[in-house]
């Protein structure tokens, strides 16, 4: 059956905010698709499904000639593919900035992916593509720092990565490893670590989520002091100790 519907979903805690911007993306690169092939106005693209809750819409291509959006609804699908695969993309400007506009909601850790979808075939993203980051400007979140920690719940499903439990609240930090990391977490599962890497964290200053983490020191239980190594556990400029941030976080 011809295929005329291309559909975008972003899967996770999405904001607001975060769906718009998608959004937006999601119609210029349709917009951006449509005038490569055919030239600008060729497609008219009619939302059919919106699904707010799931973060999911739907749009259907209208042309004098169905084929037209055949090809641009395909190439939509295969860009998708190519992002899954981690393939390099070669686009034309506009192209490459919707995609970049898209995907960057991924540097949120509560956006799960994004899922490219046409008729039967479907390709989820989990990861920003690399090479695009220049085209737009979408701030990192976070700083860099360090937090102390129980490190549980280790998963390679979908992405590499595991449950840090900060040692003062208890509370579950999630972390995020990059591909081709995995040596940074060798005999840390179920043990006491500093992780250090991009820290989020929440309007009280508690980490909630690490990121792009480059590197995972296990603390020998035995060692009553051994928090002391935990560098960077203070915000970035503190003049904090380590042992005084964590009373501090403690008294809280």
């Amino acid at each position: 059956m011809a295929n005329e519907r291309a559909t975008l979903s972003l899967k996770g805690e999405i904001t607001l905010a975060e769906f718009a911007y998608a959004m937006h993306g999601f119609q210029a690169l349709m917009e951006a698709l449509a005038s490569d092939l055919g030239g600008p106005g060729s497609v008219r693209w009619i939302v059919e499904d919106l699904r707010p809750g799931s973060a999911t819409a739907t749009v259907r291509g209208e042309a004098p000639d169905a084929r037209l959006v055949q090809a641009v609804v395909g190439r939509y699908v295969s860009i998708g593919q190519s992002l899954e695969g981690g393939e390099f993309l070669h686009l034309s400007g506009r192209t490459q900035r919707a995609v970049f506009a898209i995907t960057s909601v991924l540097a949120d850790p509560h956006v799960e992916a994004v899922v490219f979808q046409a008729a039967e075939v479907q390709a989820t993203v989990y990861e920003r593509p690399g090479g695009l980051e220049g085209l737009a400007t979408v701030p990192k979140i976070g700083t860099y720092g360090a937090v102390v920690g129980r490190v549980e719940t280790l998963s390679k499903r979908r992405r590499l990565r595991f449950t840090l439990f900060d040692l003062v609240g208890d509370r579950a930090i999630s972390c995020y490893l990059s591909p081709g990391r995995e040596d940074v977490m060798l005999n840390a599962w179920g043990r006491v670590a500093v992780v250090e890497g991009r820290v989020q964290r929440d309007r009280n200053g508690r980490a909630k989520a690490i990121r792009d983490i480059e590197r995972v020191t296990v603390i020998p239980e035995g060692d009553a002091m051994g928090y002391l190594r935990a560098r960077g556990a203070a915000p970035a400029g503190s003049d904090l100790s380590p042992e005084q941030a964590i009373r501090r976080l403690r008294d809280d």
